[in-house]
């Protein structure tokens, strides 16, 4: 489980998601910068669908 900040683009708009709980196999700290694909699970929990 990771605590990060999120940016995701919805119909042309950029929002802002900040201390979302994320779950991931993956180290995310390798991610920085990155783009992911992740479903949205409740408002601030977010899964790595990778």
């Amino acid at each position: 489980m990771f605590l990060c900040d999120l940016e995701a683009e919805k119909s042309g708009r950029l929002y802002e998601y900040n201390d979302c709980l994320v779950t991931s196999k993956n180290n995310l700290t390798t991610q920085i910068d990155k783009q992911m694909e992740c479903w949205d699970f409740d408002n601030y929990i977010y899964v790595d669908l990778r």
